[in-house]
């Protein structure tokens, strides 16, 4: 294991390094790393906010992903997976939640965009799986109240369920 600032592209790049010397090629990446800053828009502070909350949820599961797909795409030898941790925030607009909503969209959008490329380039070996649950109770969002009807995950479910998804290759769970 690796301690990473994901919110740092040399470190996620020599992190990538240092994991395909010592392992190989992945079979699986899982983008699950993500912050949260409730507020107002106006009232977020653009780099402590705004710009971590995109590098974060955003912009470092495509470095991640852009440093670990050449390998995947060129060993066939078995499936490859790669799961997105998203988020049902990224389906619909959050009060005080508006950049984590952006980033969480922009996960979705980038996640079923990559998963279209590499099936019609003929990378049908690799999976792309993006999971968007409501709450889970991780505290990540410790106080709030799920929406009607939906209950708040328990993680082993939630990861239950992200798991099976990814194993079998379902675009959306």
């Amino acid at each position: 294991a690796y301690a990473v600032d994901i919110s740092d592209r040399e470190a996620i790049t020599d992190a990538a390094n240092r994991t395909r010397d010592e392992l190989g090629a992945p079979d699986i990446l899982i983008n699950n790393a993500g912050i949260v800053r409730g507020a107002l828009f106006w009232e977020h502070d653009p780099e402590r906010d705004i710009e971590l909350t995109m590098r974060v949820n955003a912009i470092a599961p495509m470095q991640l992903a852009r440093e670990v797909l050449p390998a995947m795409i060129e060993d066939r030898s078995r499936p490859k997976r790669i799961l997105n941790i998203a988020s049902a925030a990224g389906t619909l607009a959050n009060p005080r939640m508006s950049v984590y909503a952006a980033s969480k969209w922009a996960m979705i959008g980038w996640s079923e965009s990559l998963r279209l490329e590499l099936e019609r380039d003929g990378h049908g070996h690799i999976a792309v799986t993006t999971f968007c649950p409501s709450y889970i109770s991780t505290g990540m969002f410790a106080g709030a109240r799920s929406p009607l009807l939906t209950p708040i995950m328990t993680p082993r479910r939630a990861v239950s369920a992200a798991w099976r998804g990814m194993i079998a290759g379902t675009p959306m769970v």
